[in-house]
């Protein structure tokens, strides 16, 4: 019987040291993901910038030169105040 019982505690040992060594790799493995998860969110904004962006410039700026029909004429145009404080924003992230 005593015997069996110092098999068992070996094993509930063991077992502990195996849990404490899971338990350290999940927090690792949970840290990994919200740094993947970051940097996700991170490219999703960029994307997003870039489709407004594109969206705002086929909306807005006219590529055709040399023509009487140039809106704005050629050097002038300006974006708008909200589109351009977005752009500096996704700029320096």
């Amino acid at each position: 019987m005593g015997s069996q019982l110092i098999k068992s505690q070996e094993e509930n040992q063991r077992l502990r040291d195996q849990n404490l060594i899971y338990s350290k790799d999940l927090a690792e493995l949970r840290y990994q993901l919200s740094v993947v998860e970051r940097r996700i969110t991170g490219m999703q904004k960029t994307i997003d910038a870039e489709i407004s962006r594109r969206k705002y410039a086929e909306k807005n700026i006219c590529e055709r030169e040399g023509c009487s029909q140039r809106l704005p004429e050629l050097g002038t145009f300006k974006p708008k105040n909200n589109h351009e404080s977005k752009s500096e924003s996704n700029s320096n992230n």
